[in-house]
Order: structure tokens, then sequence, then C-alpha cells
């Protein structure tokens, strides 16, 4: 932890919290779409059609990323020099242990397969790539360049695998290592963008005015909403999509950031951020149980909505939490 720098960003938490919720949203049918879109008013037609599109899990996921780097690297910005074992320790103990909590609940009802976990490893990934790449004296905006080659590169080979020339490589079906392995490096970029954001983020004076911040908050939904299209009807799949729109994802999270220095978010929302990564890994799982014994339809959406989110919470407290606290011991009894 750099001297005198704040442990966390203003705002982040509410918007870990939305996004996570974003997430929910996107794995959770909504019935009333159907309602909308069987209705034989245009207008009513072409709502449901719009709230069909309205939430992309996947751009939450990359936004995800990009906050990921930003607070693993922010507290760095000042240092020359990492305290790698304390640092690797605070961070793997930390998600680590609720994923193999989580994990073996899921496992023990055969539910394994629904928990989100290629996401998890990415993170894992590139908190394992970090030191490394802290210790590189390259410049972060090479650092970033270089990924995106990679990045490019990897989706090339996706490209050609779901062409059939490559079809003896692992890389669809059950998504195995070889596919993960793609997936880690097609989005290291948001990730290293995140940390770009955190070494610039203190040297910039400017201020963001209310409209602005909500012209950036609507031009990210846009692009979320786009990716949404591009998958439904276009197949073209938000691995490369959101390559894309991570970029302007950045510069999203840069206004939310410099707006929230003057305008502190609200204590509630930042609350409910604590348990984001909870909501995350836990509401496929939760929605697993919920519909084998409530079927979804208008009546019951709310609870579909509601119950994953209680239940993370109560794995936040169980779990999250003691996890967190864990990590900070270890770390703290290692630095010593």
């Amino acid at each position: 932890m750099a001297s005198g720098k704040a442990k966390w960003i203003n705002g982040l938490d509410s918007i870990r919290f939305v996004l996570a919720l974003i997430v929910l949203l996107s794995h959770v049918h909504d019935p009333f779409t159907d309602v909308l879109k069987d209705a034989r008013n245009p207008i009513a037609h072409l709502s449901g059609m719009v709230i069909e599109h309205l939430f992309s899990g996947a751009a939450a996921v990359s936004c995800f990323f990009i906050i990921s780097g930003f607070v693993i690297h922010y507290p760095n910005t000042d240092t020359a020099q990492l305290d790698v074992i304390p640092f690797l320790i605070r961070r793997l103990v930390r998600i680590v242990i609720p994923m193999l909590v989580i994990g073996l609940v899921a496992d023990h009802y055969s539910l394994f397969y629904v928990l989100p976990l290629w996401s998890l490893y990415c993170e894992l990934a590139y908190y394992i790539m970090y030191p490394l790449l802290f210790k590189i004296k390259w410049s972060w905006h090479t650092k970033l360049y270089l990924s995106y080659v990679v990045s490019i590169c990897f989706v090339i080979l996706l490209l050609a695998v779901n062409s059939g020339r490559f079809s003896g490589l692992n890389f669809n079906g059950r998504r195995g290592l070889s596919w993960q392995i793609s997936i880690i490096f097609i989005n290291l970029p948001a990730w290293i963008l995140g940390v770009i954001l955190a070494e610039k983020i203190d040297g910039i004076k400017r201020t963001v005015t209310y409209g602005r911040l909500w012209l950036m908050r609507g031009g990210a939904q846009l692009l979320a909403m786009i990716s949404v299209a591009l998958r439904m009807h276009y197949h073209i799949n938000y691995t490369y999509s959101l390559i894309l729109f991570a970029l302007f994802f950045y510069k999203w999270l840069e206004a939310e950031i410099i707006y929230h220095r003057d305008h502190p978010a609200g204590s509630w929302s930042e609350y409910l951020g604590k348990f984001s990564y909870s909501l995350y890994l836990c509401h496929l799982l939760c929605l697993a149980f919920i519909i084998k014994y409530i079927p979804l339809h208008t009546s019951t959406y709310l609870l579909y909505l509601m119950l994953p989110i209680l239940i993370s919470y109560v794995a936040y407290l169980l779990v999250e939490r003691p996890a967190h606290k864990l990590a900070r011991s270890l770390a703290g009894k290692i630095s010593k």
C-alpha cells in the first residue's frame, strides 16, 4: 500500500453491486418481455424488444475486469517494489476460499457446472501475472498494446477453431483448458486498462458533471445492448465485441471515479457492493435450486431476483467476509 493512499475509492462498491445485479438479470428470463412482445400495440412490442436486449452479463464482467485491474494496482502506483507473497496471499485467499466452499455445495448437488468459474480463473491468472508485469520496466501503455496483440492472436485462433481448421483442439463444447487459456489472454487488455486507470486517476484534475456522467452511463449501456444484439442476431460472440467495447467502459469508469470524488455514493449502495462477489458466484446456483420448486412467470419474477440476493448476502456473511479477514491476517503476519 502506498503511503497515505486511500484503501478504497468511493463509489466503486456501488458500481460492483450494479454490475453483479446486471449479471443476475441477464441470467433470469424476464417473462414481462414475452407479454410485451406479444402485444399488438407497436410501442409495447418495441418496448419488449428493447428490454430483451437490456442486460449483458458479459459486458458487466468486462467492467469487473477493469475494476479488478484498478483495485489491484492503485495501492501500488507509488511503490517501486511489490511485496509479492503477501500480495498473492491477500488476493488468492479471499477469492479461492468462497469459490471452494460454494463449489463444494454445488458439486454435492451435481450443479458444479452452473458456477461462472471461467471469469474467476481469469482473475486468478491476472493476480498471478501481476507481480511479473509489475516487475517488467516497460510502461503500462506498452504492456497494454502488447496485450492487445496477444489478445487478437488468440481471437484469430478461436475463429480458426470455430471454422473447423483446428478441430482437434478442445476450445468448444465443454470449454477445456485450451479455451480457458485463450479467454484469459483475450480479456487481459480489459484488466490492464484498469491498471492504466489506476496509474493516471490521481493526476486527472478535471471534474465530471452530472449530465456528462449520465451520458457516459448511457453510452456504456448502449454498447452493452449492442453486444447482446450482435450475439443474438449476428452470432458475433461477446468474446470478440467486448474487446473493443472495453475501451469505452474504461472511460465510463474513469468518469464515475472522478465524479464520486466530490459526490459520495449512498451508504446503502456501497454496503450492497461488499457482497457483489458472493452474488456473482452464487446466483446461478441459487437459480438452479429455485427453478426446481418455483415456476418462473410474471408473478414470481421478483422472487427470482430477490432470493439470490438474500442467499448471496448470507454466503457473504458466512464465507466471504471471514475469508477477507483471514486473507488480511495471513498477509499481515507474513509481512511482519
